[in-house]
């Protein structure tokens, strides 16, 4: 019998920054493709925003920051716009986020050294890799109506005829034949709203992202398969999270009392977007359980089920970690 494996991560990770005023400027005097040299770690600027044949000042500077051994920690996104005046943005380069070391700790170094200060988390993608496929027990759930209640974004789907809305299965094809198992997409209506993706992670990277096969290497699943179930979290939506685990109500671990900001009340993260809560904030995500469990509370968020008879609540977790229906219709 196949023991189920499950492993959380970080896939995307982009941050604010509050960028010195002359910041922009002094790196606008370098050309494309120039290395500047700080204490273990170098500013490569890649695209220095000035266009072949233009007298126009730049409003983008690109450059990635390179690290002492010649990794690439991720690139930062220098702006001077109306826009995104005085804001600065950061993408770790994804090979990065799969490694065992504290990559957050190499991002502070670098803002300090440049005199950045933490603004928000842009965006980040939360990934639950399983070993096993539970796509097919999904669409189960879903069709089951006469069994199964279907919480959507927080309201029942009471209309079983009516079209989901911000679902749909997306089935990949050649010339020839349809792909068996589709693809599955929930949304919420809002931009800022959270994005869901439950996929074929292994066929994904064969298929179309071969050089990400560190994955399967991080993941260390030897088995058929290897499924994804990937939320996009931005902004917004991660400000009530954060207002959700500093309530009354919310117990969080032991280790996590560290990163409460001294002076600012007992909270883990900010009640108003402030430096230190975020710079805090941000160190946590390197924890596993709060991953899983930032996961888990968006997952419930935007889908579970409940069984009409016993009033059993299935999430996602559940359904990802092995759950079996006692009822013969699944």
């Amino acid at each position: 019998m196949l023991k189920i494996r499950a492993n959380i991560n970080i896939d995307k990770m982009r941050l604010s920054f509050h960028q010195p005023t002359d910041l922009f400027n002094k790196l606008a005097e370098y050309p494309s493709d120039t290395y500047l040299n700080y204490q273990d770690f170098k500013l490569h600027i890649t695209d220095n925003g000035r266009k072949e044949g233009s007298s126009k000042e730049p409003t983008k500077i690109i450059a990635d920051v390179v690290l002492a051994d010649n990794r690439v920690l991720g690139e930062f996104a220098f702006n001077d716009s109306a826009k995104y005046e005085g804001l600065c943005f950061f993408s770790f380069r994804n090979e990065l986020l799969y490694t065992s070391e504290s990559i957050v700790a190499y991002l502070d170094y670098v803002a300090n050294a440049l005199g950045l200060e933490y603004k928000s988390i842009t965006e980040i993608e939360l990934a639950l890799d399983i070993n096993t496929n539970p796509v097919p027990l999904i669409r189960k759930l879903i069709k089951n109506h006469m069994e199964y209640d279907m919480i959507y974004n927080g309201k029942k789907v009471t209309d079983s005829n009516r079209k989901i809305e911000s679902y749909c299965e997306i089935y990949g094809r050649s010339r020839e034949k349809l792909d068996k198992m589709p693809t599955l997409i929930f949304g919420q209506k809002k931009e800022t709203g959270l994005e869901m993706k439950v996929y074929n992670k292994r066929r994904e990277i064969l298929e179309e992202s071969p050089k990400k096969s560190y994955i399967e290497g991080w993941n260390g699943f030897k088995g058929k398969y290897m499924y994804r179930l990937e939320i996009v979290v931005k902004w917004e939506e991660f400000k009530k999270w954060l207002k959700y685990i500093n309530s009354k109500d919310f117990n969080y671990q032991e280790e996590w009392k560290r990163f409460i900001s001294s002076g600012k009340g007992e909270h883990i993260a900010p009640s108003e977007p402030h430096h230190e809560y975020i710079g805090r904030t941000i160190d946590l995500l390197e924890y596993d359980h709060y991953k899983a469990m930032l996961w888990l509370y968006c997952a419930n968020r935007m889908l579970y089920f409940r069984n009409k008879r016993t009033d059993e609540k299935i999430d996602l977790a559940d359904i990802a970690l092995g759950w079996k229906a006692k009822d013969a219709g699944l």
